[in-house]
């Protein structure tokens, strides 16, 4: 009964969200007529906040699924830079963010993994800075290779502007 309640849920509160989601962007890219920069701002957090709650419901929908027992992962070799590139634009998007360093070493190999759940983490994880971090502080955002021990790291180091 439980599974039906959650399978049902995410539905119901999918619904309404996919409709909030497109015309929150139509507003925001102007479709349904000029806007002026405050309400272009109100409608950027209005879609940014929408797909902060679809991603929300996306994790409640896979947890749910890892307690069935019901996931099944798919993994491919991905390119772990396009991966929090992407993140990072989508992070970012219509956001006021403090300074961002972004320190990749080259050349990163391909990491076998899915590109969806490492998505997921690697927004989880910025949106939390982005969240707390103040407006004088930096973000830096690393992935590098450690040959020693063949695995590749992603770390975020934050620094905080203290008077």
């Amino acid at each position: 009964m439980k599974d039906e309640f959650i399978a049902n849920i995410t539905h119901e509160l999918k619904t309404p969200l996919i409709l909030i989601k497109g015309y929150s962007r139509l507003l925001y890219e102007g479709h349904l007529g000029p806007m002026t920069d405050d309400q272009k701002k109100g409608s950027g957090t209005i879609l940014q906040d929408a797909e902060r709650l679809h991603k929300l419901i996306d994790s409640l929908l896979y947890m749910q699924n890892i307690h069935s027992g019901n996931i099944q992962y798919h993994l491919n070799y991905i390119d772990i830079v396009t991966v929090l590139d992407y993140v990072i634009d989508g992070s970012l998007k219509n956001r006021y963010a403090p300074e961002l360093i972004i320190e990749y070493s080259s050349p990163l190999p391909f990491i076998c993994g899915n590109a969806t759940y490492l998505e997921q983490v690697f927004s989880h994880v910025l949106e939390n800075v982005f969240k707390f971090i103040p407006p004088d502080g930096s973000v830096t955002v690393e992935a590098f290779q450690e040959k020693e021990v063949q695995a590749i790291y992603f770390r975020i180091s934050v620094l905080l502007c203290i008077r």
